[in-house]
Formats: structure tokens, C-alpha cells, sequence
């Protein structure tokens, strides 16, 4: 069964800082359960390997033997559908995109006056 496969959170590496710190320094727990922080304590050392993270669309590929293949978007299965669309541009800068079935019947109201 095609299972959407969530897309963990991706941190900041300041908010990776902070955590670190915030664990590095706690020494425990006053009496009203407020956590105590000794800034004084040394902090690890830690190795990264950076990689770059680009802003935009997220997809992923997926696969197992039963389904085979099948795509997924950050939050959704993405199911392919055979329906043709076609995008019109207006003279205004404009565009809107319609179906086929709406194609054909503006091509019929107008005829050969349609230029592609």
C-alpha cells in the first residue's frame, strides 16, 4: 500500500546552538521545577558537515515491491491524472488554464480565429 513518508523538519544551525547550550549548562531543577543553567560549564565539541538547503518545492520518489513506484509532495501522495490542459495567455499579461473538454468547445464557438 503506498504510504505517504513524512519529510522530517529541517533546523536552523543556530537553533541547533541553542540547544546544545541549553543542555551543556543545565545543572537540574529548583524547588518550583524551573530549570537552573551554569553558563560557566564547558561546552562540547561538535563536528558538522554542511550542506546547502534550497527554498522551494519539495518531492520525493518512493517506492516498495507491491505499489512500485509513486511520487509525494512535503505533505501529499501526488496520483497522476490523464486530463490535458491547456494554458491561455491574454493580451493583458493574464493566463488561466482549462481542460480539454472546455477547449473544444471555445474552439468550436470560435472557430479557426484560435492561432497556436
Amino acid at each position: 500500500m503506498k504510504k505517504h513518508i513524512s519529510f522530517p523538519s529541517i533546523e536552523q544551525f543556530r537553533h541547533v546552538v541553542a540547544s546544545v547550550n541549553r543542555q551543556a549548562n543545565y545543572v537540574g531543577a529548583d524547588v518550583n521545577g524551573d530549570a537552573i543553567y551554569d553558563p560557566n560549564l564547558p561546552k562540547p565539541v561538535l563536528t558538522f558537515k554542511g550542506t546547502v538547503k534550497l527554498h522551494g518545492t519539495n518531492a520525493g520518489v518512493c517506492y516498495n515491491n507491491e505499489d512500485g513506484f509513486w511520487i509525494q509532495s512535503r505533505e501529499n501522495i501526488i496520483t497522476p491524472t490523464s486530463e490535458v490542459f491547456y494554458k491561455i495567455d491574454f493580451e493583458d499579461g493574464t493566463s488561466t488554464m482549462i481542460n480539454e473538454e472546455e477547449f473544444n468547445l471555445m474552439n468550436k464557438k470560435i472557430g479557426d480565429s484560435i492561432s497556436f
